[in-house]
């Protein structure tokens, strides 16, 4: 990731907590550094962050989760052959909520008929982030950041949250 990517799509105050760590650290994995910039940004602005719908509690996602992977664990759960909700997929999606940093709004959950779970910031109908969670750990992912701006892509889920879809979370909730 380049510096003028990080100044172009980030506010100043992500980019200061960013070279904060690179001159702190003496690190130039900017990856890295970008995911903890944005997990300590969470930390410290959650107050500063919309109250809609998605403040609920991690505890609330965890059983939204259960809930939509048990109505959707038969064939066909949608009426239209759908393919069922695995375990798997259930617990990947538990241990990306897991990871989720301190003071993020949690997200709504969803399952969709390739028997992906999904999860979902909204702001408004033209500020979201949906992520589609795959049984491999497969993050499949698309946000609208306004009228004109779209984003999408895939990450592999490894036991902490992709700094892309941190970066995404914060463009969404942030406006």
């Amino acid at each position: 990731m380049s510096k003028t990517f990080i100044q172009a799509e980030l506010s100043p105050e992500l980019v200061s907590l960013a070279r904060s760590f690179v001159s702190q650290s003496g690190q130039t994995d900017l990856n890295g550094l970008l995911e903890e910039a944005l997990q300590d940004f969470f930390k410290h602005h959650a107050s500063e962050m919309p109250d809609g719908k998605a403040q609920a509690n991690r505890h609330e996602v965890f059983q939204a989760l259960a809930a939509q992977a048990e109505a959707c664990e038969k064939p066909g759960w949608d009426g239209y052959g759908a393919v069922p909700v695995t375990l798997d997929a259930y617990r990947v999606a538990y241990r990306l909520v897991e990871h989720l940093p301190a003071g993020i709004p949690m997200p709504s959950v969803g399952a969709e008929p390739d028997g992906h779970l999904t999860l979902e910031w909204y702001q408004s109908p033209s500020r979201v982030l949906s992520v589609s969670v795959g049984p491999a750990g497969e993050l499949n992912y698309a946000a609208l950041l306004g009228e004109t701006s779209r984003r999408t892509g895939s990450e592999v889920f490894q036991n902490r949250v992709p700094g892309d879809l941190l970066q995404l979370i914060h463009q969404v909730l942030a406006a």
